[in-house]
């Protein structure tokens, strides 16, 4: 293979074509999963005869419709909605299983149930789609067992079941075991915070150093759009969290343990990224004075060192059970960066024109914010351990 093939090879296996490989591969696996059984096993297993007969088309649109969500609280959220809404499905369509049943009377219970179904999938949003599934479930015992199918309603169960299973081993137990990278909201809030803890002070560095520079001011703008982006779609993926830890959204009666991430994400963290964009592009439009190069150098020197510590810290706020060690590390560290390295950086601001030392000074605020936020949360996760 030559040079040109191997990096065009490369390239096309970025971060993004490697996590939709493998997820392809996890659909197509359960999607097989399912074939296979249906084309092997014997009809006493699963047929109509057997004690828990199963339908292939249902198990298939329950595998498809489960693979279809990219996080493993997703995940979860929708397994709880789907099989509780086939579970209320199934139950009132068992009534419909009767062979008594005059059709004007079958009217009257379909009209009450999808009457009572629908009302209460309105009142409660948050979990619509469990009362959707269960007036589909209902409407395919009505009709079934009306054609004389009266295993419909635990044949439809079992088969969602079965269908959550297949999915459950190649979803979830297989990516918890290691085989299969995982995805968990949980890391990625950690990731989105980190993301936007460095973006802010790499803006602020490269003002710093690059100022007046047109290339300079473009990364600038790139910068500032990717951040807030990042700070504005996070809360989407709080939602899911919130559903998986909560049990679809009630209200907890403890503190979720990614809350003070959450507390970051919505308070510290915004404020810093609306000082260090404004005196970014402040520093980028006012450039420094050749004699002051080394002591913004210096400054920039200090930032760095708060940057590299905050990084560290922000996977161990997002820890499930950090270590202790761990823990205690990254307290010292930041106590660090509060006590020596931004007192410092302050220190520094005094040689710098008084308009850079106004927007600087704010933004060393925010960071110190930031920094005593993350410690009030390993304080209270020491607190919760001992």
């Amino acid at each position: 293979m030559d040079k040109k093939k191997k990096a065009g090879l490369m390239d096309w296996m970025d971060e993004k074509n490697q996590a939709a490989l493998i997820e392809a591969c996890k659909k197509a696996a359960c999607v097989a999963t399912n074939a296979a059984m249906w084309f092997y096993f014997p009809d006493w297993v699963f047929g109509d005869t057997s004690w828990f007969p199963a339908d292939p088309v249902w198990v298939h649109i329950t595998i498809v419709m489960l693979c279809e969500l990219d996080t493993m609280d997703r995940l979860n959220e929708k397994i709880l909605l789907r099989t509780a809404g086939t579970t209320f499905g199934a139950l009132a369509g068992i009534i419909m299983t009767f062979t008594g049943l005059t059709d004007p009377v079958r009217l009257a219970i379909v009209v009450l149930v999808a009457f009572t179904f629908g009302f209460i999938e309105k009142k409660d949003p948050n979990r619509s789609y469990t009362w959707t599934i269960a007036t589909v479930t209902f409407g395919i015992c009505t009709y079934l067992g009306r054609m004389g199918k009266p295993w419909t309603p635990w044949k439809r169960w079992w088969s969602i079941i079965l269908g959550t299973i297949v999915t459950c081993i190649w979803q979830l137990l297989l990516p918890q075991l290691g085989v299969f990278p995982r995805r968990i909201v949980r890391d990625e809030l950690g990731e989105t915070a980190k993301a936007a803890w460095s973006s802010c002070l790499t803006m602020l560095e490269d003002a710093l150093e690059n100022s007046g520079d047109s290339v300079a001011a473009k990364r600038l703008s790139e910068q500032q759009a990717s951040t807030h982006s990042l700070l504005g779609k996070w809360t989407a993926g709080w939602k899911q969290y919130s559903f998986a830890r909560n049990w679809l959204n009630l209200q907890p009666k403890k503190v979720l343990p990614m809350d003070g991430l959450r507390g970051l994400l919505k308070g510290p963290l915004l404020d810093l990224f609306l000082s260090s964009s404004s005196a970014a592009r402040m520093l980028h439009h006012t450039k420094c004075a050749d004699k002051d190069k080394d002591a913004y150098a210096a400054f920039r020197g200090d930032m760095h060192k708060m940057s590299l510590i905050v990084t560290a810290a922000i996977p161990v706020i997002a820890t499930k059970e950090p270590l202790e060690q761990t823990s205690a590390s990254c307290k010292k560290e930041l106590d660090s960066a509060v006590s020596s390295t931004a007192e410092a950086a302050k220190a520094k601001l005094q040689a710098f024109p008084p308009v850079h030392q106004a927007v600087l000074e704010m933004v060393l605020q925010d960071l110190v914010k930031v920094i005593v936020h993350l410690q009030g949360i390993l304080q209270d996760a020491s607190k919760k351990t001992a």
